[in-house]
């Protein structure tokens, strides 16, 4: 269950452990509980092919979109391996996410062998999310 909470806050996850006879009952209680929320029944990850173990991914510097599984399940049996996977590109060298003051940014790294040349062409770019 995530609650949209405000535009300068931003939103907050919360597990749903019971749902009966209309009742929702959270794993944690929040501090606070807005009128407008998203129910979430699948997941999504970006991970680097030489960050994981799945089948049917192959090659270290290829980055992978996974969708529809559900982590909050819980156990060792619901990882990103058990939902699909689209490749987003291939090249990649490097791959990074992060936070800064409230700020989402994304790091990435692409690296090519160009023909005639002794070595790679690596390009690098950066960006935030507000």
């Amino acid at each position: 269950l995530v609650f949209a909470g405000s535009f300068d806050e931003g939103a907050s996850e919360h597990n749903i452990t019971d749902i009966n006879e209309h009742n929702i009952t959270l794993q944690t209680r929040p501090n606070r509980i807005y009128e407008k929320y998203f129910l979430v029944d699948s997941a999504y990850a970006i991970a680097r092919g030489g960050d994981i173990d799945c089948a049917g991914t192959d090659g270290n510097n290829t980055l992978y979109l996974f969708y529809n599984y559900q982590p909050w399940r819980g156990g060792a049996d619901n990882n990103i391996c058990e939902g699909n996977f689209t490749i987003l590109s291939t090249n990649v060298s490097g791959f990074e996410v992060g936070l800064i003051n409230d700020n989402i940014y994304f790091n990435l790294t692409l690296e090519r062998d160009i023909r005639g040349r002794d070595r790679n062409v690596t390009i690098s770019k950066q960006k935030v999310v507000f």
